[in-house]
């Protein structure tokens, strides 16, 4: 057990913990563990479940169908961004059309109300 923990410090990574170096050195049994009580198992280190591995393959497929439906309504966004802005513009141009319209018509109700003024008082050269 000396050489186990003299060895994990040599190699540079995190001294292992008294647990971890009985549970190599006597191998992993169920049942009492120091601080747990019994029935406790302590999972290796550096290895995970398939409970995990299958929990971590959920999240990441989730995170996969939340990044894609970000990027359908940002795609989505920026479409709606552009057709307003086209609206807008049409809008506008709709707006001075009608300005010009209205010039229009009231320079020929004025005209028509000339012509009307006109036609009241009898011009006969005959």
């Amino acid at each position: 057990m000396v050489e186990l923990e003299d060895k994990s410090m040599e190699e540079g990574e995190t001294p292992m913990s008294e647990d971890e170096i009985l549970a190599e050195a006597l191998g992993h049994r169920s049942g009492y563990q120091k601080g747990m009580g019994y029935g406790v198992e302590v999972a290796p280190r550096g290895k995970s479940s398939s409970s995990t591995t299958q929990q971590d393959s959920q999240v990441n497929e989730k995170l996969s169908e939340t990044q894609n439906k970000l990027e359908n309504a940002e795609t989505k966004i920026s479409t709606l961004t552009i057709e307003l802005e086209e609206q807008k513009e049409r809008n506008k141009n709709n707006e001075e059309k009608i300005e010009t319209l209205q010039a229009q018509m009231q320079q020929m109700q004025q005209l028509w109300l000339r012509m009307q003024g006109n036609n009241t008082t009898p011009n006969c050269t005959w």
